[in-house]
């Protein structure tokens, strides 16, 4: 169930950050999540999504 969540929050990252490419909002993504502790990278990612603008 994170894939609609992920791409819900890129959705709200382009239309709050229209001129952003898709890479830029992909990176914002990353840089925002939070890690989870104790959590193989392998298994969760870059971590939870957060909605920071």
């Amino acid at each position: 169930m994170a894939t609609p969540h992920v791409a819900g929050l890129a959705a709200t990252y382009f239309q709050a950050f229209p001129n952003k490419t898709a890479v830029e909002i992909w990176m914002k993504l990353e840089k925002n999540a939070k890690q989870l502790n104790k959590q193989l990278i392998r298994d969760v990612g870059s971590g939870l999504p957060q909605a920071i603008m």
